[in-house]
């Protein structure tokens, strides 16, 4: 898990919000907010990782970089 909170910490290239939701077991929802909260965002990602052992798996070969809107 620590790994994940770094990758989506280097995400972050201006102060920024991430929550992530456990959907199942091996299934994680993440949203990361640009600003201080949800309210006061500019813009948010949304995206599902799927961890199998210590490998992680962004939904459909998601390009995080394309900037899906929540």
């Amino acid at each position: 898990m620590l790994e994940l909170l770094a990758f989506l910490v280097g995400m972050c290239t201006e102060p920024c919000t991430i929550k992530v939701e456990q959907l199942s077991h091996r299934e994680r929802s993440v949203m990361i907010y640009t600003g201080a909260t949800e309210v006061t965002s500019r813009r948010c990602l949304k995206f599902k990782i799927y961890l199998q052992g210590s490998n992680m798996y962004i939904q459909n070969g998601f390009d995080i970089r394309e900037r899906k809107e929540c």
